[in-house]
């Protein structure tokens, strides 16, 4: 989780696409389109710092609840949510989340 934020904060869409599950609902198939639709993103918001709140792990699944502190022009906001992860060949992958 922590690699992923720090991703969006400095904008390092490879990674983001890396991480997420290609059988989870976020993967998308063009991925030129996609990081280019991430980098967007990234330059848009800024990551004002992260918060773990818990996790846990069973097995090959993991979950991480987490508040982001973001600001968009000019406004903060907060983003909460409760990921699921999936482990596969030893690397921790992004499925979805639920807020």
């Amino acid at each position: 989780m922590r690699s992923r934020y720090t991703a969006y904060a400095i904008g390092e869409v490879r990674h983001l696409i890396r991480t997420t599950d290609p059988e989870g609902p976020h993967h998308q198939n063009d991925r030129g389109a996609w990081a280019d639709e991430l980098r967007g993103y990234c330059e848009r918001v800024d990551f004002v710092g992260l918060e773990i709140l818990a996790s846990h792990a069973d097995g090959d699944q993991g979950f991480v609840h987490f508040r982001a502190r973001l600001s968009h022009d000019g406004a903060e906001s907060v983003q909460e949510e409760r990921s699921r992860f999936r482990r596969k060949k030893r690397r921790w992958l992004y499925i979805s989340g639920q807020t």
